[in-house]
């Protein structure tokens, strides 16, 4: 999808954060979307550093190395974060990391904030710096998936691979 307004007519520059197996099909998607140019990719694992994004994926190479830290990623100049590391149990270090790029002007789409699928039901602690974050860095911030996930989709799929009628 070409981008205007924002972005102009041109492709969207996205820094993915986190390979686990979420993350690992977010990646394949942005490096095989014609109008995305993959500009970073930040992991968690040491022995990720330095490797090809794609090739880390299975793909082709894609001519950009990971990195070690959200500040290497940032530095790249992305349009976009798509954040999908871990967020459970660390809700509080995922809010300052998307926040950071917020202030900078960086829009976020995430899947790790489950408490802010629906902004205005989450929870003050997350929703505030983020809301902060954004209207300062004049940014946006998405976050979807499903929750949970197994019992809305996997489980729901399992049992109609069973039935007869719906």
């Amino acid at each position: 999808m070409s981008t205007s307004g924002k972005h102009g007519a041109r492709h969207v520059r996205v820094a993915p954060v986190g390979k686990g197996a979420t993350g690992r099909e977010a990646l394949k998607g942005i490096i095989g979307h014609p109008d995305f140019e993959i500009v970073s990719l930040w992991v968690s694992s040491a022995d990720k550093v330095g490797h090809d994004a794609g090739e880390l994926v299975g793909v082709d190479s894609v001519g950009v190395a990971a990195v070690a830290s959200l500040e290497a990623a940032l530095e790249s100049g992305p349009d976009v974060l798509s954040y999908c590391a871990n967020g459970l149990g660390r809700e509080g270090d995922v809010v300052a990391e998307i926040s950071t790029a917020l202030e900078r002007g960086i829009d976020v789409v995430t899947i790790s904030l489950l408490g802010m699928l629906y902004p205005p039901a989450g929870a003050d602690a997350l929703r505030q710096p983020l809301e902060a974050a954004a209207k300062r860095g004049g940014s946006t911030l998405l976050s979807t998936g499903l929750d949970p996930g197994f019992s809305s989709d996997v489980l729901t799929v399992a049992l109609l691979a069973m039935s007869d009628t719906v």
